[in-house]
C-alpha cells in the first residue's frame, strides 16, 4: 500500500512520543499517520491512527483540540 513516506516529525510531551508521518500509496493518495508511544510497566505501548485525504479536516479539528486541551492543562 506504502509508497513513500513524505514528511515525518516526532513531539515528545513527558513521557509520550507522538510520531507524525505523511505517507503516499502507490495510488498516490496521501493519508497522515500518528503513533503515541509510551512506556507502561518497563512495555513499550503504541497506539496508531490513520487519517486518510478524505479526513484531513477531521485530523486538524482534532489536532486543534488537542492543542488546546495542553493549553488549559499548563494554564497557558
Amino acid at each position: 500500500m506504502e509508497k513513500k513516506e513524505l514528511n515525518f516529525k516526532m513531539i515528545k510531551s513527558g513521557s509520550i512520543k507522538y510520531y507524525l508521518n505523511l505517507k503516499q500509496t502507490k495510488t498516490n493518495s496521501k493519508y497522515i499517520t500518528v503513533t503515541c508511544s509510551e512506556v507502561k510497566d518497563g512495555n513499550n505501548v503504541y497506539k496508531s491512527f490513520i487519517f486518510f485525504e478524505e479526513q484531513f479536516g477531521e485530523f486538524q479539528e482534532s489536532l486543534e483540540n488537542l492543542i488546546k486541551g495542553i493549553k488549559t492543562d499548563k494554564g497557558w
